[in-house]
């Protein structure tokens, strides 16, 4: 009996350290990391929360209870609260701050209420297996409908599982038997409910580590393939993406369209309000872009203040309507410096035997023809046979 509650207390401890070294390494990861990954500093704060809480038990008979026995269960509290508000904030869901204050408020009056007293730690069994069940239940609920993003988010869930399932066991078996008074004497089920408690704390510390890193790569997979002003696809994604669409469509023997859009007298706008307003309206642009596109649809910055909208499976007569709702919602927009665009539409059918390359040329043609005649107008050039054709749309 000794020899298994020595097993348990190293356990215990072993974990908690682990844990603790664990959050060190993640309060660096926030550091270093970029501000768009959230909730790291709260993912940083509870295992060291957890490492204090398992050794405040193990005074338990030695120091006053309000020490060793409300102190750890109120930190164990915020343990989970506090790793509930890191994944809440981690996957942008709203935290209510004041709901989890209100519940640490009423965690912390039942827990002083019961302390000290041998004839309550049932209560305090009961109150905490349940609690911190309900705190993983909710977070299982969270993480369920994003099981499929990732390895790390498969690993929390499965974590949070393990762990709820554990702690039932303890709260069903606790009404069915009282269990004998205190957190380290041994029986096989306590000693399953600390041994599962205390590794899914590390594995939960572990867990925020690989969705950070995941979180970091996403990030830079982001830099590499979006433009760092506006957000749209750089040159050479959108262009790797035009290659894969169009082979889609090859296969397919579907349809394929694209634009060509050119700001009309950018350069005015640089040199009457400076550099900086016309940031904003190439950015702007983009946003207004991008509520009229819809999936597969991709724009992306084709150079300066020209950008080239992919249109895969989207024949001629659809092309030029979402040419034309982009003229529209520019058209609409009451932010000065306000700007009109310039399209070249390019259109395809794979019967054609037609290249991205020509196509690209062709929607280049109709840009170049939409600017010479007047600006602000959309110019279609498409393939007939051998010949491409082109046609004006004011």
């Amino acid at each position: 009996m000794i020899l298994a509650q020595t097993i348990l207390h190293t356990i215990v401890a072993i974990t908690g350290l682990m844990s603790a070294l664990l959050s060190l390494v993640l309060y660096f990861l926030k550091r270093a990391y970029p501000k768009p990954i959230n909730g790291l500093g709260d993912w940083a704060l509870f295992p060291v929360l957890a490492f204090f809480a398992s050794a405040l038990y193990g005074m338990q008979g030695k120091w006053h209870h309000l020490i060793s026995m409300a102190l750890p269960n109120l930190l164990l509290v915020l343990t989970m609260v506090i790793q509930l508000r890191g994944t809440y904030r981690y996957f942008g869901i709203p935290v209510n701050t004041k709901l989890l204050s209100s519940i640490v408020l009423v965690a912390l009056l039942l827990i002083l209420w019961s302390s000290g007293k041998n004839a309550y730690y049932l209560h305090r069994l009961l109150f905490m297996t349940g609690f911190l069940a309900l705190m993983c239940g909710v977070q299982i609920k969270v993480l369920w409908k994003r099981r499929r993003e990732g390895f790390a988010t498969n690993l929390l869930l499965i974590t949070l599982s393990f762990m709820c399932i554990a702690l039932g066991i303890r709260f069903i078996s606790a009404l069915i038997e009282e269990p004998a008074v205190g957190i380290f004497v041994y029986s096989p089920l306590q000693a399953f409910y600390l041994a599962s408690n205390s590794i899914g704390i590390l594995l939960l510390s572990i867990s925020a580590m690989l969705l950070s890193s995941e979180q970091l790569r996403a990030e830079m997979v982001k830099l590499l393939r979006h433009d760092a002003l506006t957000g749209a696809l750089t040159r050479r994604s959108v262009f790797e993406y035009a290659e894969d669409e169009f082979a889609r469509s090859a296969r397919r023997d579907a349809s394929f369209s694209m634009l060509l859009i050119d700001l009309d007298h950018f350069k005015e706008i640089n040199d009457r309000h400076g550099h900086q307003v016309g940031d904003t309206v190439l950015t702007h642009f983009v946003v207004c872009v991008e509520h009229v596109l819809r999936r597969p649809a991709v724009i992306g910055r084709y150079g300066g203040e020209e950008f080239i909208v992919i249109l895969p499976e989207t024949g001629k007569e659809q092309a030029i309507q979402v040419a034309e709702r982009i003229q529209s919602h520019l058209r609409t927009q009451t932010v000065p410096p306000q700007v009109t665009a310039s399209i070249g539409v390019s259109c395809s059918t794979q019967a054609q035997h037609d290249t991205l390359d020509a196509m690209i040329g062709r929607a280049d043609a109709a840009l170049y023809a939409a600017k010479r005649k007047g600006r602000d107008r959309i110019e279609v050039e498409e393939m007939q046979g051998d010949t491409p054709v082109q046609e004006a749309h004011a």
